[in-house]
């Protein structure tokens, strides 16, 4: 397969989790919003986690909506949620791990950028200007 087709399709990972064969690919079109809405309420916690500025605050955040991280790993892993929420916390990190990095171009580059701007925009603090590619360009802009 060509690197510019493998970029377009993905590649595919099976992983044994919980003694179960589990493979990982690209994101379904059908299965991007519903994994998004799930995302949504803890991007926070999650881009703290990337960023290595983890607080007390956003490990808090994260467990009490726990519930949206394992409905985003079951629909991008395709397994039932009740065997997602069954999982031992090492093995929901090493396959929620895998998607991110099975989907790395699409959450890296498109759909934490698009969130935090979103959150942003919420929370008053950022303006359209602000995400412009143009201000991104000059370094003055907020991805």
């Amino acid at each position: 397969m060509s690197d510019d087709l493998e970029t377009i399709v993905g590649e595919t990972r099976t992983l044994t989790i919980a003694n179960q064969p589990v493979e990982i690919s690209a994101l379904k079109v059908r299965e991007i919003p519903p994994v998004i809405r799930a995302l949504k309420p803890i991007m926070g916690p999650i881009s703290a986690l990337f960023d290595e500025q983890l607080t007390a605050e956003s490990i808090i955040e994260m467990s009490m909506r726990g519930e949206n991280l394992i409905t985003a790993v079951s629909i991008a892993s395709r397994q039932p949620v009740e065997w997602v929420g069954d999982l031992m916390a090492d093995d929901l990190v090493v396959l929620a791990m895998a998607i991110v990095e099975v989907n790395a171009d699409f959450f890296v580059k498109r759909l934490m950028p698009s969130m935090l701007r979103q959150m942003g925009q919420a929370d008053g603090s950022m303006s359209d200007s602000d995400s412009s590619p143009q201000a991104m360009q000059n370094g003055k802009g907020t991805p």
